[in-house]
């Protein structure tokens, strides 16, 4: 009793279903401009797995369906209406369904490999310049993510550097100075990372470069520091 818009270019309609059995649907078949080409209303019918060719085979029985013309789309005079079929079968690729869902995964929970993808994948041909300026910031966007991963790898080693010569220098008995400085670094650190991710989408900033700043700072302050240290 609800509308499924997963599968690409269909829009499914199950009023009930009991196992792989269905009955009363609707379905709608979408152009690429998402208009609804061809409705298919069916009494009943049933789901088949072909895994051999990585496909959903949804069967219908006591079908009726409307079509639209596929030279004149806007001519609504010319819709085929009233046409009937006792059994038909349609195929639902799992291949496209697997495409569409790995474009809605965040770069968050994507893998270093398909990140890497991401970044091979070239835009096509054809696109336009509202969808090149959209790559662009995808494209950043994956770029972000990668160096932020290399960059948190390496902040252990930031922190430690720039961490245990404050150490040495504050008293020990000033617990609150040691407190304030560590919050200090933490929220310049992090800082920086919110400022990255909040500029991912904008390549002309160089988000993935600002990623690896405090990385940097830690680590020169942090020899700076140890340098000033070895020379008392």
């Amino acid at each position: 009793d609800r509308v499924i818009d997963a599968f690409p270019g269909r829009k499914i309609y199950v009023e009930s279903s009991k196992g792989s059995e269905l009955s009363n649907l609707l379905v709608y078949e979408m152009s690429d401009t998402f208009e609804p080409m061809r409705v298919v209303h069916a009494q009943r019918g049933s789901l088949e797995t072909d895994a051999v060719n990585k496909q959903l085979l949804l069967h219908i029985y006591e079908a009726r369906f409307e079509q639209r013309d596929e030279e004149h789309r806007e001519e609504f005079i010319k819709i085929r209406q009233g046409i009937t079929m006792e059994e038909s079968t349609l195929p639902i690729s799992l291949a496209e369904l697997y495409e569409k869902n790995k474009k809605r995964k965040g770069l968050s929970s994507m893998t270093a490999g398909e990140l890497l993808d991401r970044l091979d994948t070239r835009a096509p041909k054809n696109s336009t310049a509202k969808s090149a300026k959209e790559r662009a910031g995808e494209l950043s966007a994956a770029r972000t993510e990668i160096n932020k991963r290399f960059s948190f790898s390496l902040a252990s080693f930031a922190f430690a550097l720039i961490g245990v010569p404050l150490a040495i220098t504050a008293h020990r008995k000033e617990t609150s100075v040691g407190f304030m400085l560590s919050l200090g670094v933490a929220f310049t650190y992090f800082l920086f990372i919110l400022i990255a991710d909040a500029l991912k989408h904008n390549p002309k900033v160089h988000p993935e470069l600002l990623i690896w700043a405090p990385n940097v700072i830690f680590i020169g302050l942090g020899a700076w520091l140890f340098l000033r240290l070895s020379k008392k």
